[in-house]
């Protein structure tokens, strides 16, 4: 599916109903986070632009559930808090200095766990790649990030433990910071081994190129998620028009 197919299927109505849906209890908060998830993965693996969600009566919805969430302190749910925060950041490309407070720490500590199952890496690629979507206009003090982002990077770098996906989202991420902040670039990216891991981006990339083109010709069916996405969320688009 192209990006222009998946912009217009996820519109700022759309977004609205799902929050009439949630609010009339046709629509559980739990399933609607879960479902925006993979939307927002989706949004970002597609590099897609849309500014329909921000729009949208939904998104107001979540800037004031992650606030509320932070404030609860010792009541505070962080699996809940990580999710509102994917959703949000995921499918959005403007974003209050607060939210970005909370909405950092919050993914960053989803991305420091060192199991390697399938599960938890599954989980990590989804925050990683949540924060890679926040642009390098942002300007976040890499005393939030940069003990933790290096960790992880370095961690992957002896174990393993990370996706390739989920890799260059953490490398996009701090790589994002460098507009904002120069003082990163020099001893911070000679740690991490910044040109090594370029070079093996790239060679990764030259195979992924090479691999694409014999699906290409193999005439691949692509998009196949998103469009039982697009179709379920339009089937309730209709059932609740009047």
């Amino acid at each position: 599916m192209n990006k222009d197919k998946f912009e217009s299927g996820f519109s700022e109505e759309l977004f609205n109903i799902m929050l009439e849906m949630i609010e009339e209890e046709k629509l559980s908060l739990r399933n609607a986070i879960l479902l925006l998830k993979h939307v927002g993965y989706c949004n970002v693996l597609k590099d897609v632009w849309n500014f329909h969600f921000e729009k949208s009566l939904l998104n107001k919805r979540f800037e004031k559930m992650i606030i509320e969430e932070e404030k609860k302190k010792e009541e505070k749910d962080e699996k809940h808090l990580a999710y509102l925060c994917e959703c949000f950041i995921s499918l959005s490309f403007d974003f209050l200095q607060e939210l970005i407070l909370i909405c950092v720490p919050s993914l960053l500590k989803v991305t420091s766990k060192k199991e390697e199952n399938e599960e938890t890496q599954k989980e990590m690629e989804m925050a990683l790649l949540a924060l890679s979507n926040i642009c390098y206009y942002f300007e976040i003090k890499k005393e939030m990030y940069l003990k933790e982002i290096t960790e992880i990077i370095l961690y992957h770098q002896e174990h393993h433990n990370l996706t390739q996906l989920a890799y260059q989202s953490a490398w996009d991420f701090l790589i994002n910071r460098f507009f904002s902040d120069q003082s990163l670039e020099g001893p911070n990216t000679n740690e991490l081994h910044f040109v090594r891991e370029a070079i093996k981006e790239l060679e990764e990339l030259v195979k992924y190129i090479c691999w694409k083109r014999k699906e290409e010709r193999r005439g691949e069916k692509e998009g196949k998620e998103e469009y039982i996405l697009i179709e379920w969320l339009q089937l309730w688009q209709q059932r609740m028009k009047p």
